[in-house]
């Protein structure tokens, strides 16, 4: 329970230091699911619901982006210790900015985190059509194709996954996010003397511009370094988890 009295939900399991899981839009814990198994040797992790998403509290009227940093800085300092700090997409930018607002952060990997911006009025009118028209298929498809710029073939693929309950479920929480982004500035210098080891994955399959986003975060950040997963695109964890994995433990063992 935040301060704000909003539930956040999560998974626990495992065993050894603390490892939370940070998922993008339209998404929420099951998200890891494929990779949660090999991660729980070695941690006790805690796959998070973020505010509106799966089974926890909804967003409030005044939500801000700030109030995503909040909540899992929040939520880290309920643990009592410094955790490793893994997130995905969207949720790889909250996760770096909320290590700015705890002291108990071990060391972070984010995997490709994308640039905070409003879309284009387009693509965001498009949206706002289909928020108004409780469309939450219309919701997915616009994402995934105009904002991730998923390839044809993958949207199609991703139409017929196991996960395809759980987007549309988390879809309707889309537009509010996205218009979160409106007014928010990354200012460099607030990662001037930011210590955390940081690993950024990058799919070499992935659109460009989330390899401009990743390069522009590594270069933000003073000790970070930046590995391609060859083959891949922005949902490793499900298509090749053995190597998402491992890349991850290869990292955070070197942290310990």
């Amino acid at each position: 329970m935040l301060k704000d009295g909003t539930a956040i939900a999560y998974k626990r399991s495992g065993t050894g230091p603390p490892l939370v899981l940070v998922h993008g839009a339209i998404s929420d814990h099951r998200i890891w699911q494929q990779v949660s198994p090999a991660l729980e040797d070695h941690f006790t992790v805690y796959a998070l619901d973020r505010r509106s998403h799966g089974n926890s509290g909804p967003y409030l009227p005044n939500y801000t982006l700030e109030r995503e940093f909040e909540d899992l800085a929040e939520f880290i300092d309920t643990l009592g210790e410094a955790v490793y700090l893994v997130g995905h997409s969207s949720g790889a930018c909250y996760a770096l900015f909320a290590a700015l607002r705890t002291s108990n952060v071990h060391s972070l990997v984010l995997y490709e985190p994308p640039p905070l911006q409003l879309p284009p009025p387009a693509i965001l009118e498009r949206i706002n059509h289909y928020e108004a028209q409780h469309d939450p298929v219309g919701l997915f498809i616009t994402f995934m194709d105009e904002i991730v710029r998923t390839p044809p073939e993958t949207l199609e693929r991703l139409q017929k996954n196991h996960l395809w309950q759980m987007w549309i479920t988390n879809a309707p929480t889309l537009p509010s996010e996205l218009r979160s982004f409106a007014d928010y500035k990354i200012d460099p210098a607030s990662f001037a003397t930011f210590q955390q080891p940081t690993l950024l994955l990058f799919g070499s399959e992935s659109p460009r511009y989330m390899w401009a986003s990743t390069q522009k975060v590594a270069a933000t950040l003073p000790n970070s370094q930046v590995v391609i997963l060859e083959g891949q695109g922005h949902g490793a964890m499900n298509s090749a988890p053995e190597l998402f994995v491992g890349k991850i433990r290869q990292f955070l063992t070197a942290q310990t």
